[in-house]
């Protein structure tokens, strides 16, 4: 029987068994970790022994493999073969290499001298087995790096059998960014790799399998003169070709578009978009995304790609744009790129339809105009009509048809931004032209409108359409009665997506928000329609329906038409005049006000808006924590008066009364409200000033001691002539903080286009 020798013990056995046999391939990978661990180096033509496969294979299942007890156990069975081990000073220079055996690799140097860091991570002499003759034992040096993983066999992300060879650009990656090293043939899913790299979500989720990683000489050399290569290689500032080490989030934060989405747009650029000796395909789309994303001027983005001509950038946008205009614009902008039904499937919503009480088919869109600046130039050919007051600047203004989620269908025309092209007279127009509005519209349909539409409602109505918008003050009205304001609080809690539409897209592309330079004017209305269909494939929607507003729809009906009995109580009584039926009273006074949480809050004021609003109002009542100067009626302790000042104007102040129920619990412990300025009779929700009261006495002055940020006002100057602010009586320690903080939060997460230009003009921010 022919004896083979075991690559382990070194024993001579007539048992052969193959480590590489096809189900063997997790104990090969097992084997060459615990190979390492005692010195030696497996090729894939070794053999084992029984005696070893059996340690091997019972102690793979426990979990650990240490073939150095495998070494005793030999040792002990047979002292002869083991007694006197043969010492190996010098595992390169002492051994004899037989060619035949196995030829020397290419390149490498025989008379190398080994070097005390690779002798001392040699195994000591108890531990090394005497080196066969012709075999080539190749020193190994263990290194402080984590490694996952070795395996050939599986993927080392996920253990499936389908799996491809990892790339080294990939490994170098990991490396770099993780600081983990990736065995070289090791093999993975490609469902794992992002071309020839790895995923941000499985980068960042490796598994390390070992604190450390065992390296040849060969392979240490290699490592260096990769690492070398990479520090000595002149890049460009930014780059984004394939082999850019730029992640998922640096795309959001320079292009706005994640990678993913960045392929998407790059296919509509192929073919259409030539590589040039200045820059590839994927550069180009780079810059078009990158001037909308943050605006920059031309000559830093030539600089930032390595570009010496700034026309260049220039041919480059209208390169692009015309690409994108060509092949995606029509797919997600545009009267006719989707079907009625296919929107009232996909983009309306059923709280909108049964908050109007209009039909359930009913197709619902919202309309507004965003104002855009372009600059004003001795080369502008419309420089001599101007469109703003400003002498820097023209005003230009697109209507947007936005549906109940957030959709933009189109943003219609680039009309002048004077007093001919209000928002009625842009309506008239596109209701005439075809292919527009109404070639999508039929009859029963809704508009919801702001009061800019006015003059154009009859038209509209004429052609079959119902037309929601606030309600108009007449002629010598002072305040809305409560139907009204009811009715005009139904539109502006639903008209506050198109609001919101607009703010996304100018704070998502600050090209929109800034002044326009007059050289993109022609451009401009390309722009904004690529634009709009980036945000349309790719933003997830604005507003999505849940459970809480299937509540509010409850609470809606039941409000719309009740009568405000507190404003009944204060008109019968005169209670708005005098100070003979109240007592002035301090926050100890008022500590039976029931405590109610930010959602019972918000149930109340039919959204976070109105509560937000009361923060800026609590600060500017309570800049020290004092709160407000509080009123109790002789007659009625569970009516409270509070006057505050107007957020807009320091001559002008608001009178409110709440009714409540003491030491209540709940929002049905808030019996009724009122206030005096225009919206401030409605039932349906509050004005901001009740919500500010509200907010501060039920809920910010419970508020726990919290270390916050503070408002620096130190080198800011007022000249205003002082003005009593409104202080209690009995000032608490609790809120001047608390609440400066969340000015501060309110302030940077403000929409820009969200502001109303009076306290009365509030929308509702519901999603």
């Amino acid at each position: 029987m022919v004896k083979f020798t075991c690559c382990v013990c070194d024993s001579k056995s007539g048992v052969r068994k193959s480590m590489r046999s096809a189900n063997e391939d997790s104990l090969w990978g097992i084997l060459r970790g615990a190979m390492l661990d005692i010195g030696k180096i497996v090729r894939p033509d070794d053999l084992v022994c029984g005696g070893c496969f059996a340690f091997l294979h019972v102690n793979s299942k426990r979990g650990a493999v240490n073939l150095q007890l495998r070494l005793d156990q030999v040792a002990k069975s047979r002292p002869r073969s083991f007694s006197k081990p043969t010492p190996c000073e010098d595992p390169v220079a002492s051994m004899e290499l037989d060619t035949d055996v196995l030829p020397l690799p290419p390149n490498t140097d025989q008379n190398v001298p080994t070097s005390p860091r690779i002798q001392h991570n040699i195994p000591p002499p108890h531990q090394v087995v005497p080196v066969p003759v012709g075999v080539l034992r190749i020193p190994v040096v263990d290194v402080p790096i984590p490694s996952v993983i070795s395996t050939q066999s599986h993927c080392f992300v996920c253990k499936s059998p389908v799996r491809t060879r990892i790339k080294k650009r990939a490994i170098i990656e990991v490396f770099i960014r993780r600081g983990i090293l990736i065995p070289e043939n090791n093999r993975c899913c490609r469902e794992h790799l992002h071309g020839e790299m790895l995923k941000e979500d499985v980068l960042t989720s490796l598994v390390i399998a070992r604190d450390s990683s065992s390296l040849t000489g060969e392979q240490v050399s290699k490592w260096m003169v990769t690492l070398r290569g990479i520090i000595t290689e002149k890049k460009l500032p930014i780059d984004f070709s394939k082999d850019s080490r730029l992640t998922n989030s640096d795309y959001e934060m320079l292009l706005g578009v994640s990678m993913d989405n960045f392929d998407v747009l790059l296919a509509h650029c192929q073919g259409s978009v030539r590589n040039t000796a200045n820059r590839s395909v994927r550069n180009s789309l780079a810059i078009f995304l990158m001037k909308l994303r943050l605006n920059l001027s031309q000559r830093v983005i030539a600089f930032l790609f390595g570009i010496s001509h700034q026309s260049t950038i220039s041919e480059t946008i209208s390169s692009v744009l015309k690409s994108l205009l060509a092949s995606f614009a029509p797919l997600y902008t545009g009267y006719g790129h989707k079907t009625r039904q296919e929107l009232f499937d996909q983009h309306m919503r059923p709280f909108f339809t049964s908050i109007l009480g209009v039909p359930p088919e009913s197709l619902i869109l919202i309309l507004d105009g965003t104002y855009l600046f372009v600059e004003k130039s001795s080369s502008f050919h419309l420089q001599r009509r101007s469109f703003s007051n400003h002498k820097k600047r023209n005003l230009f203004k697109p209507m947007m048809s936005v549906c109940p989620d957030g959709y933009i269908i189109e943003p219609t025309g680039l009309f002048y931004g004077d007093n001919g092209n209000n928002d009625a007279n842009i309506l008239r127009k596109m209701m005439e032209e075809q292919d527009s509005i109404m070639s999508l519209l039929e009859e029963d349909d809704v508009l919801i409108l702001d009061r800019g539409f006015r003059d154009a409602i009859e038209s509209a109505e004429s052609q079959g359409l119902a037309c929601f918008m606030p309600e108009l003050l007449k002629k010598n009205q002072v305040q809305f009665t409560t139907t009204e304001a009811n009715k005009s609080r139904l539109v502006t809690m639903l008209r506050w997506v198109v609001e919101s539409v607009n703010g996304r897209l100018k704070n998502k592309f600050k090209f929109f928000e800034d002044i326009i330079c007059a050289s993109y004017f022609p451009k401009l209305p390309g722009l904004l329609k690529v634009t709009v269909a980036i945000l349309n494939a790719f933003s997830p929607p604005i507003f999505t329906q849940s459970p809480w507003h299937e509540d509010l729809i409850e609470y809606v009906a039941s409000r719309l038409e009740s009568p405000n009995l507190v404003q009944a109580l204060v008109e019968q009584n005169n209670l708005q005049r005098g100070n003979a039926a109240w007592n002035t009273a301090d926050e100890d006074d008022v500590l039976e006000f029931p405590e109610l949480s930010l959602d019972e809050l918000k149930l109340i004021t039919l959204g976070p808006y109105q509560l937000n609003i009361g923060i800026q109002y609590n600060w500017q009542h309570a800049p020290s924590g004092g709160g407000y100067d509080f009123q109790l009626h002789k007659d009625m302790d569970d009516l409270l008066r509070i006057k505050l000042r107007s957020r807009f104007s320091r001559r002008r102040t608001h009178t409110v009364w709440i009714f409540f129920t003491p030491w209540g619990h709940g929002f049905e412990s808030i019996r009724g409200w009122y206030c005096l300025c225009k919206s401030g009779s409605r039932t349906l929700g509050c004005c901001g000033h009740v919500a500010a009261v509200l907010r501060y006495l039920s809920y910010d002055r419970f508020l726990p001691i919290r270390s916050r940020r503070k408002l620096d006002s130190e080198g800011y100057l007022d000249t205003t002539p002082n003005q009593e602010v409104p202080s209690s009586s009995q000032p608490g320690p609790s809120h001047g903080v608390s609440l400066v903080a969340d000015v501060v939060e309110l302030l940077e997460g403000a929409d820009v286009n969200a502001a109303e230009s009076s306290d009365d003009e509030e929308f509702s921010d519901e999603d």
